[in-house]
C-alpha cells in the first residue's frame, strides 16, 4: 500500500499509451522490482524513495538509500523484446542533456551499467515472471563514496 504521507506526490497517470498508466510512490519497499512483479497492470509504475532489498544482476545488492536516488520498476503483462537495451540507452541519453559538456564521461556497460568517468551511477535489471516483465532502475543522484556500505 502507498505511504499515505506520500499522496500528495502521486501523480496523474501519464497521458500515454503504456507506461505509466499508474504510477505508485512509496516511502520504503523492500525492491521495487518485487511489488511489480506482483502487481498487474500494463505500464504500472513502481516508484520508492528507498528499498531494503535492492539488487542487480546475479542476485547482487544494490545499496538503495532513502534520498539518495531513483528506485523505480515499470511492469509489463507480456513479453517485451529489448526492454533492457532500450531502458540503458533512453537513460542515457535522457542523462546526457543535462551533462552538456561532460556527457562525453557517460557510458554504457553492457547490458545493463551507466557509467560516468568510469564509475557506476545506474545500473537496470530485467525480470520475467509468467507472463509478467518487469524493468527495474537504481539510478544514484546524491551519493558520495563515503554513503555507500564497504562491501
Amino acid at each position: 500500500m502507498c505511504d499515505p504521507t506520500l499522496d500528495s506526490l502521486n501523480p496523474a497517470p501519464l497521458a500515454n499509451q503504456v507506461v505509466g498508466s499508474r504510477i505508485l510512490i512509496y516511502d520504503t519497499v523492500d525492491s521495487t522490482n518485487n511489488l511489480a512483479l506482483r502487481l498487474s497492470g500494463d505500464g504500472t509504475v513502481v516508484v520508492a524513495d528507498a528499498q531494503i532489498a535492492g539488487r542487480g544482476r546475479h542476485g547482487r545488492a544494490w545499496h538503495s538509500a532513502p534520498g539518495m536516488g531513483i528506485w523505480c520498476s515499470v511492469g509489463f503483462d507480456r513479453p517485451v523484446e529489448g526492454l533492457l537495451f532500450a531502458a540503458v540507452l533512453s537513460v542515457r541519453e535522457m542523462l546526457s542533456m543535462f551533462l552538456g559538456a561532460s556527457a562525453s564521461r557517460l557510458a554504457v556497460k553492457w547490458p545493463n551499467d551507466l557509467l560516468v568517468a568510469k564509475r557506476k551511477i545506474g545500473g537496470f535489471l530485467v525480470e520475467c515472471r509468467g507472463t509478467r516483465t518487469v524493468l527495474g532502475m537504481g539510478l544514484n543522484v546524491s551519493h558520495r563514496i563515503e554513503d555507500f556500505p564497504e562491501d
